[in-house]
């Protein structure tokens, strides 16, 4: 089975080369916050459903509110990046991302290589074109 388009697609080889890293995958990562009401400041409180904090106005506080760094300095806040899905490219990654923006406050695409049976079976379809890492079958 031969893919139409395989002569324009990277192979796994040159996808490694573009990244400087052997067997590349791609993590798309969304930014996401955990609160803590350990060190809440005065003046911040819970809404009644606890779904966000509001400020002494009683305005929402998320990333893009003025007294988020203080927030995050003062240990009521804690940011990480969790992954949601994995990728071969780094084009398809970012494409999935853009597509679905309106889920997350920030996303990134993060490149690592592979290790153990992922990096084994990447080796073993090294030189296929990305759009087609389907097994190849001798029968057709």
């Amino acid at each position: 089975m031969t893919n139409e388009n395989s002569a324009c697609l990277p192979t796994r080889g040159d996808v490694g080369l573009m990244e400087a890293t052997r067997d590349p995958i791609f993590l798309l990562q969304s930014s996401q916050q955990r609160w803590s009401d350990a060190s809440l400041p005065i003046g911040f409180e819970w809404s009644e459903d606890r779904e966000e904090l509001l400020d002494e106005d009683g305005e929402s506080v998320g990333q893009n509110h003025p007294s988020f760094y203080r927030l995050t300095e003062a240990g009521c806040v804690t940011l990480f990046w969790e992954t949601e899905r994995v990728f071969f490219t780094r084009e398809e990654a970012e494409a999935w991302g853009r597509a679905r923006t309106y889920r997350w406050s920030a996303w990134r695409c993060y490149c690592v290589s592979a290790e153990g049976d992922l990096a084994a079976l990447l080796r073993a379809v090294s030189e296929r074109p990305t759009g087609d890492l389907a097994p190849s079958s001798e029968a057709e």
